[in-house]
C-alpha cells in the first residue's frame, strides 16, 4: 500500500511542478503554440515525465556530488521544456529558470520540516502502546497510516508553496515586458541563487549528518 501511495505521489509531485513551470514561463514568454492552453499542458506533461525519469535515474540520496549533477539535470529539464514550447529568447529566461529551479527546492525543504513534525507522530504511538492506550494489534495498521499520512502531507505542502511562491513573483513583476539588461540580471539573480546555494548546502548537511548516526548505530550494534 505504501509503494502504491508514494508512487502516486511522485507522479502527482512531477506533474504539478510541470504545471507551476508552465504557468510561471507562460506569464513571461510567448508560446510557441497558438493554443496557450494546449502548449501549456503539453510543457507540463514533457518536464513531468522528464523529473520522473530523472527520479528512476539518479540514486538516491544527497552526497555532494550527486546533488550537483542533480541540479544539472533538473536545469537541463527546465531548459528543454521551456526551448520547446516558449520563444525563450533574453536574460529574462535566465531569471525564470534560476527562480522556478529555486523555489521548487526551498519548497521541498520546508515542506520535510513538516514532514519531521510530522514523525513525532510516532512517539506519541510509542508512548500510548506502553500505556495500554493502543493494542498491540493494531500498532502496525497506525503506523502505516502515519506513515502514508506524513508522505501525503509532504507532497501537499511542497506544492501549495511552490504554486503561492510562483503566482506571488508573477503578481509582482508587475512589467513583464521590460528589457532586462546585464547590471538588472546580477540583481535579480541573486535572491534566486541565494536560496538555491543555501538549500544545496542544508541537504549535504543533512544527509552527511544522517550518514554519521547510521554508522554510529551500526558501530554500537557491533
Amino acid at each position: 500500500m505504501y509503494e502504491v501511495v508514494s508512487g502516486l505521489l511522485e507522479v502527482f509531485s512531477a506533474m504539478f511542478q510541470g504545471y507551476c513551470l508552465q504557468y510561471f514561463f507562460g506569464s513571461f514568454l510567448e508560446s510557441r503554440i497558438r493554443n496557450r492552453r494546449t502548449g501549456g499542458l503539453a510543457a507540463a506533461v514533457l518536464y513531468g515525465v522528464l523529473r520522473l525519469g530523472m527520479g528512476l535515474i539518479l540514486p538516491k540520496g544527497y552526497m555532494s556530488f550527486w546533488v550537483f549533477i542533480r541540479l544539472a539535470v533538473i536545469l537541463c529539464i527546465v531548459s528543454v521544456a521551456v526551448l520547446v514550447f516558449y520563444k525563450a529568447i533574453g536574460k529574462i529566461t535566465l531569471f525564470l529558470g534560476v527562480t522556478f529551479i529555486a523555489a521548487s527546492e526551498m519548497s521541498f525543504f520546508l515542506a520535510h520540516m513538516f514532514f519531521e513534525l510530522g514523525n513525532h507522530l510516532f512517539r506519541l504511538w510509542d508512548w500510548c502502546l506502553e500505556k495500554g492506550y493502543i493494542l498491540s494489534l493494531n500498532y502496525p495498521q497506525i503506523v502505516g497510516t502515519t506513515i502514508i499520512f506524513n508522505q501525503i502531507l509532504l507532497h501537499a505542502v511542497g506544492a501549495a508553496l511552490l504554486y503561492f511562491t510562483m503566482r506571488k513573483i508573477v503578481s509582482n513583476y508587475r512589467e513583464k515586458d521590460y528589457a532586462v539588461h546585464r547590471t538588472e540580471l546580477l540583481f535579480i539573480l541573486t535572491p534566486g541563487l541565494t536560496g538555491l546555494m543555501v538549500c544545496t548546502l542544508l541537504r549535504i548537511t543533512i544527509d552527511t549528518a544522517e550518514n554519521c548516526r547510521r554508522h554510529y548505530m551500526t558501530d554500537i550494534r557491533h
